[in-house]
């Protein structure tokens, strides 16, 4: 067996078991084949369907980041489809080699390969579509915490200037001002 790209993958073959699942072009292979076409297939279609824009709303922020994730999936996983995609096709190479090639999962993995290079154009076009928002979003997401956290010390402020912060007031009186400030509290 030939590594592909320094893999660490090697055959593993079971003693006692029947000649045609040791084979290296065997059955097996054809079913992890036909299983590893399925996946991909199904990773693209959901990945491009979630990254295109047409009918959605990007002003809305859980779509936004619904495209992102989408976009984001593409660009982690880059690596691992990529060597998924040359397993694929060193396998290919040597079932043709073995005369044992099915032309269709042949032609099902040429689409896949052009699939992948497509949805990584598709990825790197939505992105750019979508900057401003995300960055609109972000803008505002960072005011809303500047402003939050404003008002958290303006509120810590004004507690530490209560009865109940001080020890010359007494438990009683400390009390009654702390329960006054958890009705204030529930009230807004």
């Amino acid at each position: 067996m030939v590594d592909v790209r320094g893999s660490p993958y090697s055959a593993n073959f079971v003693s006692g078991g029947a000649a045609h699942t040791n084979s290296l072009t065997g059955q097996l292979l054809q079913k992890h084949l036909t299983s590893e076409i399925a996946s991909l297939q199904q990773f693209m279609a959901d990945t491009k369907a979630g990254a295109k824009l047409e009918g959605k709303k990007i002003e809305d922020v859980k779509v936004l980041i619904k495209i992102k994730d989408h976009i984001e999936d593409v660009r982690v996983r880059n690596d691992e489809l990529t060597l998924k995609l040359d397993q694929l096709d060193e396998s290919f190479k040597m079932l043709q080699a073995h005369s044992m090639a099915k032309e269709k999962q042949v032609k099902e993995y040429r689409k896949l390969n052009d699939d992948w290079t497509n949805l990584k154009k598709l990825a790197k076009d939505v992105e750019k579509d979508i900057k401003k928002n995300i960055e609109g979003e972000t803008t505002k997401n960072t005011q809303q915490i500047q402003k939050l956290e404003d008002e958290l010390k303006y509120f810590a402020s004004k507690l530490k200037m209560r009865d109940f912060y001080k020890y010359t007031s007494g438990r009683e009186k400390a009390m009654i001002t702390l329960e006054e400030a958890r009705k204030e509290l529930a009230e807004k």
